[in-house]
């Protein structure tokens, strides 16, 4: 961040203020995490479900946020099928 005030062109500034790309496959990584840890302790402890759900919820907010006012998506929508 201590660059972002020693940028001699419009161009390096515009990249110091970028936010970091977003990773679906990481997002959909940790998420199956969670259900796969729910899951497996679930039986012995139910609260697991509630606690999951307070997750999700929280994680969706969150990340609805991010993604945009936070994360580069530029990057994202550049793919093609």
């Amino acid at each position: 961040m201590h660059y972002r005030y020693k940028s001699l062109t419009q161009r390096e500034l515009n990249r110091a203020y970028e936010g970091p790309e977003f990773e679906l496959a990481d997002k959909y990584g940790e998420h199956l995490g969670v259900i796969f840890v729910t899951m497996l302790y679930s039986s012995g402890m139910p609260i697991l479900y509630l606690a999951t759900g307070l997750s999700f919820f929280v994680t969706y907010r969150l990340e609805k946020w991010y993604l945009l006012q936070v994360w580069d998506c530029l990057k994202c929508q550049k793919c093609t099928l």
